[in-house]
């Protein structure tokens, strides 16, 4: 049985009734099923027959379901089972009642800045946590962004689909299934690297086709274009992309152009980079979604610190971000990790040696005796000679003078100066007073007339 010839009420490995087709792709095609015994209704994508001949495509859609059955964030669609039917390999997954964006834009035509933003932030969170368990998802497109409606409200909820060409950062499959030689994606939304199948494939490249998709959304045509497969790939390598129009606002046309830079380092580095640039232009929804990625990214740092298994740079990246930690009205931001996180270990061990220092110097002080201070005796007055008077005094000869006088008259309060014992002086002579000068009449004048 092919999957060309499956038809509505087949019964799928015992237990899945075969409904109506929902939907084909390059690899597989998708059928409504209903569990015979649970009742619930699911989605079944079953392989091409063609393809499941090949062992490294039934690898590649084996690790879609083991990709998507890792990631638990609600934004990504809920694997239930994986099997076989008649050798053609099969995934159960939730049912989803909706359109993806690719329909959208096809209905209604661009979307509104804030509800652009608040979808792609959504897709942030579910690869933030991809990226964090070591997956790239390397073909985001609006086909593979699923936006599905939730009852009773009647609100809605994107859901990334198709992790069928999911890298793995350290894979385990010998590089098998991620040749440098494969070029595997989407041409309108592969990254450089991808074309030129790099190895290097990281979370930059999902940056790139999330802006890819962004300007998509907001405009209506991708950034770059061409009549041919090889047109499109000589344009994402030569070319800048196509300029965005006025009435987008300049902050978008910023980040854009910056998911679109040709080299992957001079990208964000991280989903929590690009959801931080593009959380203020999305509503409330949006900003919650940044508190999901911003955990992610704290999560995948612990990680990669202990097992080294991204490069420097992105390490770098993720501590030098700067997250907003203002809470939000209505946000609750489980910060329980911050408790439980070891200090470094550079300040941890400064602090045990002071410590240790302190201890040993509290026990040598209890053992060892310590001597009585000295008490200081105050020390003896210093008697300064005052200097001789001469006003009434009669001057004494040369010879009669104390021998230290001079250098008394000289010294400062602080020098020592001897004390020497007192000698006789000369009394002084008492001279009386000189008599006053004699009292002389004023002179007269010849105007001066008697009265």
């Amino acid at each position: 049985m092919s999957a060309a010839t499956l038809a509505e009420g087949d019964l799928i490995a015992g237990k899945y009734r075969l409904g109506r087709p929902l939907g084909a792709g390059g690899m597989a095609r998708v059928y409504e099923a209903e569990h015979i015994d649970l009742g619930t209704r699911l989605a079944l994508k079953v392989l091409d027959p063609e393809l499941a001949r090949s062992k490294v495509v039934v690898q590649r859609f084996s690790r879609e379901a083991q990709a998507a059955a890792q990631i638990e964030n609600e934004h990504v669609a809920r694997v239930v089972d994986v099997g076989e039917h008649l050798g053609q390999p099969f995934i159960v997954m939730e049912r989803l009642e909706g359109e993806d964006l690719a329909a959208r834009l096809r209905r209604s035509g661009p979307l509104a800045v804030d509800e652009a933003a608040d979808l792609l932030l959504q897709a942030a969170e579910a690869l933030a946590e991809a990226h964090a368990r070591g997956i790239i998802h390397r073909d985001i497109k609006p086909s593979n962004l699923f936006v599905a409606k939730r009852p009773p409200a009647n609100t809605s909820s994107l859901k990334v689909l198709d992790f069928g060409i999911a890298k793995a950062v350290t894979p385990k499959d010998g590089g098998e299934l991620t040749r440098t030689s494969d070029v595997l994606g989407s041409p309108l939304y592969m990254s450089p690297e991808q074309l030129l199948g790099s190895a290097q494939v990281g979370p930059p490249s999902d940056v790139w086709a999330i802006g890819v998709v962004l300007q998509e959304l907001l405009t209506g045509e991708p950034p770059f274009d061409g009549p041919s497969v090889a047109a499109i790939h000589a344009a994402i390598l030569e070319r800048a992309p196509e300029a965005l129009p006025r009435v987008v606002p300049v902050e978008i046309a910023s980040i854009v152009a910056r998911c679109l830079r040709k080299n992957p380092n001079e990208r964000y580095a991280t989903m929590l980079q690009l959801a931080s640039a593009l959380a203020p232009h999305g509503t409330d929804e949006a900003r919650a979604s940044l508190s999901v990625v911003e955990g992610w990214s704290r999560h995948a740092f612990e990680t990669a610190r202990q097992t080294a298994a991204v490069s420097d740079r992105e390490l770098d990246a993720m501590e030098d971000t700067e997250v907003p930690t203002t809470p939000r009205p209505g946000t609750v931001t489980d910060t329980s990790w911050d408790t439980d996180a070891d200090p470094p270990r550079r300040g941890r061990g400064l602090i045990i040696g002071a410590a240790a220092l302190l201890f040993v110097g509290w026990l040598v002080y209890l053992v060892f005796p310590h001597p009585a201070p000295k008490r200081l005796e105050p020390a003896a007055p210093i008697v300064v000679p005052a200097p001789l008077g001469t006003s009434k005094l009669e001057e004494a000869p040369e010879d009669d003078l104390p021998a230290a006088t001079s250098a008394t008259a000289s010294s400062t309060a602080s020098q020592a100066v001897p004390v020497l014992p007192a000698r006789p002086f000369p009394r002084p002579v008492v001279r009386p007073p000189p008599p006053p000068p004699p009292v002389e009449p004023p002179p007269t004048s010849p105007y001066d007339t008697p009265r």
